[in-house]
C-alpha cells in the first residue's frame, strides 16, 4: 500500500467507521514505505473531533504539541492532520524510536498542559492506538 492509498484509507475509514476505526486502520496499514524501521519503533495515532466553538483552540494546541514533540528524545516524526471533509476532525500520527520514548513523551509538561488539559478537555471524541510495523 502506498502513502496515497494509506491516506485515503484513513479518511474513508474515519468517515465510515468512526475515529477508533480510522486509527486502527492507519496502524494496520503499516508505516509509509520510506519510514525508518527498527525492532523497537512504535507508531501512535490519535483521532479527535471538536465542536466548531473549539476549532481555533484545537488548531493552536495541535501546533504547540507538534512543535514541542518533535524535539523530544526518540521522536522520529510527529504529524498533525485536519480532515478535508470535516474541519472539526483532526488526527495525529507519531513515530517513536521505542515504546519507552513514547511513554516519556506522555510524561512531559507539554503533553500534560496541552494534550490532557486542552485537547482532551475540549474534544468530543478522542481515540488512540499504538502499533508496531508487521
Amino acid at each position: 500500500m502506498d502513502d496515497a492509498d494509506r491516506t485515503l484509507l484513513s479518511r474513508r475509514t474515519m468517515l465510515a467507521g468512526g475515529a477508533g476505526s480510522a486509527a486502527a486502520a492507519f496502524i494496520a496499514a503499516g508505516p509509509p514505505a520510506d519510514a525508518a524501521e527498527s525492532a523497537s519503533a512504535v507508531w501512535h495515532t490519535a483521532v479527535f473531533h471538536f465542536a466548531p466553538a473549539h476549532w481555533a483552540v484545537a488548531v493552536s494546541a495541535f501546533r504547540e504539541m507538534r512543535s514541542a514533540s518533535r524535539t523530544h528524545p526518540g521522536n522520529l516524526s510527529y504529524e498533525v492532520f485536519r480532515s478535508a471533509e470535516d474541519p472539526g476532525s483532526f488526527f495525529i500520527v507519531e513515530h517513536w524510536a521505542s515504546a519507552a520514548a513514547l511513554a516519556a513523551h506522555e510524561q512531559t509538561r507539554i503533553f500534560n498542559a496541552v494534550g490532557r488539559n486542552i485537547l482532551n478537555r475540549y474534544a468530543e471524541v478522542h481515540a488512540a492506538v499504538t502499533g508496531v510495523p508487521l
